[in-house]
């Protein structure tokens, strides 16, 4: 409301800089920076979906298998070296092909 406010055409009817903005915008500010402090406070730990379900890392470099899961490369490599099947289904693979996740990359180098 205050914003609106500060729009009003003429200038008598917009509050005053000092006495009404100032205040407002020192309190947001303080409140901002209380949030920032509690936020650097707490330990974030990385989201499971980063962790290759193989290696239990968190992923340099992920890829899909043909099972539709995503693994870190060297893990599922090294996997599809000696089996045929899925270390998450179970099931046997149709294909021993990778292809790079390029989302989970990214969301994983912005974490």
């Amino acid at each position: 409301m205050l914003g609106l406010s500060c729009a009003e055409l003429r200038r008598k009817d917009r509050p005053g800089l000092k006495d009404r903005v100032l205040p407002i915008l020192e309190k947001m500010k303080e409140v901002a920076n209380k949030a920032r402090n509690s936020i650097s406070n707490i330990q974030s730990a990385h989201p499971n979906h980063f962790i290759c379900p193989i290696s239990k890392d968190v992923m340099d470099e992920p890829c899909v298998a043909a099972d539709g899961y995503t693994y870190e490369r060297k893990a599922i490599e090294k996997w599809i070296e000696t089996n045929d099947i899925s270390p998450m289904t179970n099931l046997a693979l149709p294909n021993k092909n990778l292809l790079p996740n390029y989302s989970l990359l990214s969301a994983i180098l912005e974490w």
